[in-house]
């Protein structure tokens, strides 16, 4: 895989099952067990509905998903980064950074300035190196006894 050669567009319906094999895999990779990336499950699948509740892209090599990325607009001025995963074999690639980017241009169109992250524990250093911060932790959405870093990122 050439760098060069991978598409970032607006994910479509017809992408939901495929980015939420994705986010399974890459928890997986990120040392999770099944066990634990099962209690992620209803933040890990990706619906239609998720799709119209927040706008998703998908990197795309050779017509297949190798990474996504959503914004979820907040109050004014402000976004969170949501459903961020990389396919494991092409992490390290440049796709990351190609999605956040993408992402950070379309926030700054929509006039936001600050975005946020709960992220994995395991992708802090990933955040850090796009230029989040680590602001403290919070409860996990979908594990209420669990908690994640909360980052931040002045655009």
């Amino acid at each position: 895989m050439i760098l060069a050669d991978v598409k970032v567009r607006a994910a479509a319906d017809a992408d939901a099952n495929a980015m939420t094999g994705l986010a399974y895999r890459a928890m997986e990779s990120n040392g999770h067990s099944k066990e634990e990336v099962a209690k992620f499950a209803d933040s890990l699948h990706i619906t239609p509905e998720r799709l119209q509740s927040c706008r998703f892209w998908a990197a795309e090599d050779e017509d297949a998903i190798i990474g996504c990325i959503a914004l979820e607009v907040l109050e004014r001025g402000a976004g969170e980064v949501r459903s961020f995963f990389i396919a494991p074999e092409h992490q390290g690639r440049g796709i990351g950074r190609r999605l956040i980017r993408t992402l950070e241009t379309i926030a700054h169109t929509q006039g936001i300035t600050r975005l946020q992250a709960h992220a994995d524990p395991v992708s802090v250093k990933h955040y850090q190196n796009f230029g989040f911060r680590v602001e403290g932790t919070v409860p996990s959405r979908t594990c209420p006894t669990m908690t994640v870093p909360y980052m931040v990122w002045d655009i």
